[in-house]
């Protein structure tokens, strides 16, 4: 199927173009894919995903403390736009989460992430994990050990 992805920037800080731009790619018979943080009020919530057939959001971490030291915003307001994907619309939908070492990766933090998708959205609902690459630019971080990213029971 053709589509049209909204990727790079996050669509919802042009949510009336990215609109625009959605209902044009409809009518010409293309589908639409938007790769979010989530992180979006309710009315235009509802408003933006009215117009898409498909989303990746972008779990950045399961703490608040993370969201709020690193990401400058909330936990909830993430996890309230995953609920309501499942619940309340027909769009397709998979959520990603980068493993930053020493930040989000802890067995934890993944364990209790797992959990929430599985009881909260349903074991139908795509979950990767993805690795952190190493960057020479930033000596703070190094990229995750192979031996970290492996399959879970």
């Amino acid at each position: 199927m053709p589509l049209v992805a909204f990727t790079y920037n996050d669509p919802v800080i042009f949510l009336e173009y990215a609109i625009d731009t959605a209902k044009a790619c409809h009518a010409a018979g293309l589908a639409t894919v938007a790769v979010t943080a989530g992180y979006v009020a309710p009315e235009a919530r509802r408003e933006f995903f009215a117009h898409m057939d498909a989303a990746n959001v972008d779990l950045k971490a399961f703490t608040e403390d993370f969201y709020r030291t690193v990401c400058g915003a909330h936990l909830e307001g993430v996890l309230d736009t995953l609920v309501y994907l499942k619940r309340d619309t027909s769009v397709w939908f998979e959520i990603t989460t980068l493993l930053i070492p020493g930040e989000n990766d802890s067995d934890g933090e993944i364990d209790a992430l797992s959990l929430w998708v599985t009881n909260t959205l349903g074991s139908d609902v795509p979950l990767h994990f993805t690795a952190f690459p190493s960057r020479l630019e930033d000596a703070r971080q190094a990229g995750n050990p192979g031996r970290d990213l492996v399959a879970r029971p």
